[in-house]
């Protein structure tokens, strides 16, 4: 795996940890960047890849901010990658 396809799984780790603690509301952007490690400009281009590939869908606001939920496809793959419960194990990897 890729630095970059690193950084999509970490992502997508955490996006599956924030949607298991709160079911079923969408995540904020600017608390996703922060749990992430991200800024926000990196955040939404691997977003962008993701809503791509129908894993999440993304909300933005004109005026700043918005949210992002995983999909039933991105909900499939978080269960097929770190199983039903979300990992304990801070994922996130060093390039």
């Amino acid at each position: 795996m890729n630095e970059g396809e690193a950084a999509l799984a970490g992502l997508m780790e955490q996006l599956w940890r924030m949607a298991r603690e709160v079911p079923p509301r969408p995540c904020s952007l600017a608390r996703v960047g922060k749990r992430a490690q991200l800024p926000m400009s990196t955040l939404m281009r691997a977003l962008s890849l993701l809503s791509g590939s129908g894993l999440v869908e993304v909300a933005t606001r004109e005026e700043g901010g918005g949210h992002v939920v995983l999909t039933a496809a991105g909900r499939d793959l978080c269960t097929n990658w770190f199983g039903a419960q979300p990992p304990t194990s801070d994922m996130r990897t060093t390039g």
